[in-house]
Parts: structure tokens; C-alpha cells; sequence
């Protein structure tokens, strides 16, 4: 199960902002809005996003690591997906709530859960090799 938490945290790169901003370039010229505009819009998702995750939570504890963890990647894959055919500002600001919201929210708390379900009595090596091997491999 660390594997697999691993790898939960390191697909939250894809919905954090040291990955988001290698295409902030592309998301200008193509959509051709301003530097401004483009930071309101990650702002607001990413301050929005705050919200659902806590929810994401509760239904880990009642239903299960297993179906919430799958139905979050699928949904994370989904949202990357839906971000890359914006058009606009609105639909912009809503892919990057969806993926603030799935992937660097829900997915890297539901990988920390994970390791602290599975490990209690290697609660202090697990997260380090989660932290190194999936965040921190991730950012790098």
C-alpha cells in the first residue's frame, strides 16, 4: 500500500503549482488573457477548492480508501482532461478548481490517510517515504 500512496502523491504534481505554471505561457496566448487574469482565475480555484475536500475525507471514512481513492483519480484524470479544452476564463478557473480540488487536495490527503491506515506501527518511516518518494519526486 505505500507503493500505491506513493504514487497517489506523485500524480498530485499535475494539480500543483509547480506544474500548473510550466503552461501559464500557453494558457495566455491561447486563450489570450493577462497575467492577472490568469493568477485571479488559479486564486479563486485554488481557494474554492478548499471546500470539497474535507467532504472527500468523510467519505473515505464511511466508504472505504479503495472506491473514494479510485473515484478521485478517475476524476482527477477527468479534470486534467477538461482543463486542457478551455476556452475561456470561466471554464479556465473551473479546470483549475477541479484539479486543485481532486489532485492536489483530495489525492494527497487521501495518500497521507492511506499510509496512516495501513502503517500504525511504522507511522514514522511510511509518511517519510511517501513524502520523499511521491512529493518530493513529484516537485523535482
Amino acid at each position: 500500500m505505500l507503493g500505491c500512496a506513493t504514487l497517489m502523491a506523485f500524480a498530485t504534481t499535475s494539480g500543483q503549482s509547480v506544474l500548473v505554471s510550466l503552461f501559464n505561457l500557453s494558457y495566455r496566448e491561447t486563450l489570450g488573457i493577462s497575467v492577472t487574469a490568469l493568477s485571479a482565475a488559479y486564486t479563486i480555484g485554488t481557494l474554492l477548492a478548499a471546500g470539497p475536500v474535507p467532504l472527500i475525507g468523510r467519505m473515505a471514512d464511511r466508504y472505504g480508501l479503495k472506491p473514494v481513492s479510485l473515484a478521485v483519480t478517475l476524476g482527477f484524470a477527468a479534470s486534467l482532461a477538461f482543463l486542457s479544452t478551455a476556452t475561456n476564463l470561466v471554464v479556465l478557473t473551473l479546470g483549475f478548481f477541479l484539479i486543485r480540488t481532486l489532485g492536489q487536495g483530495a489525492l494527497g490527503a487521501l495518500a497521507s490517510h492511506t499510509t496512516a491506515m495501513w502503517y500504525a506501527r511504522q507511522l514514522g518511516n511510511a509518511p517519510a517515504v511517501l513524502a520523499n518518494g511521491g512529493f518530493a519526486a513529484g516537485a523535482a
